[in-house]
């Protein structure tokens, strides 16, 4: 009970420090998105010229993408800018199905 209760506020924390996000001090280039190497694990709708224009915009951006791995695999791939470059972070789509 003790352990849960710790994950569900580490949780909640997360969720507000990340929820709150503004345009980066410096935008992204091209050059780091690709460095990311994104498209080279997941396939996706969206292509890096938008997700570029979205994080420069607004400081984070989060899209779905199918895992070519295991192509039946979806994820939400969030993207975070950061004064040292984008951060990216992968969550299986189906831990947050309903």
């Amino acid at each position: 009970m003790g352990t849960q209760l710790i994950r569900l506020l580490f949780a909640l924390s997360v969720i507000f420090i990340f929820s709150c996000t503004l345009p980066p001090v410096r935008p992204i280039t091209m050059e780091e998105m690709k460095r990311l190497r994104i498209k080279s694990v997941f396939r996706c709708e969206n292509t890096l010229e938008e997700v570029l224009k979205y994080l420069n915009k607004d400081g984070a951006v989060v899209f779905e993408c199918m895992s070519k791995r295991k192509p039946v695999e979806a994820y939400y791939i969030k993207v975070m800018a950061t004064r040292t470059g984008p951060h990216v972070m992968a969550f299986p789509k189906s831990e947050y199905a309903d």
